[in-house]
């Protein structure tokens, strides 16, 4: 409920996101992280193979948008996605990491809108939690176990829902 602008039991003191960021840690420097998002209240989106193929397309886009930035790997699930890139050495940007998430998921939502419209159908809005899980991965076998769970991850959903 909003009253003037201000939802009604709402407190800023108590009601705040809190960053789960490490604290003075530059991401926009050199190295991998992990990156975990949601579709919108865990919808199941991306089992639509349509969906599923926009997904790849804005994965294989991301150096066009962003040349020093690997795109290493992708594990693409119906409700959600996990995501390892790798930031080669560049001059500092701020917030890359944010960056990169963001226009991933900007076109992967303006493919379905497009879709959408050439379907003569209304343009949904996101599909997308507006927030994501990043981890800083240390070393090399550290990313070699986030590889690892990026891409066998979509199998073990595959198996738990009988698809």
């Amino acid at each position: 409920m909003e009253r003037e602008g201000i939802r009604v039991g709402f407190d800023p003191m108590k009601h705040h996101r809190r960053s789960i960021r490490l604290k003075g840690y530059d991401y926009s420097s050199c190295g991998a992280y992990v990156v975990t998002f949601c579709t919108k209240k865990r919808e199941r989106y991306l089992a639509d193979l349509l969906y599923y193929q926009m997904v790849e397309k804005a994965w294989e886009r991301i150096p066009r948008h962003f040349p020093k930035v690997v795109p290493d790997s992708i594990g693409i699930v119906p409700d959600h996605i996990h995501m390892i890139v790798c930031f080669e050495p560049t001059e500092k940007t701020k917030s890359l990491l944010g960056a990169v998430v963001g226009r991933f998921k900007s076109d992967v939502s303006r493919e379905i809108a497009l879709y959408a419209v050439l379907q003569g159908e209304a343009k949904p809005g996101s599909i997308w939690q507006e927030r994501f899980y990043d981890r800083i991965i240390r070393n090399e076998c550290e990313l070699e176990r986030e590889r690892r769970y990026v891409l066998e991850n979509p199998e073990k959903h595959r198996l738990r829902d009988g698809k």
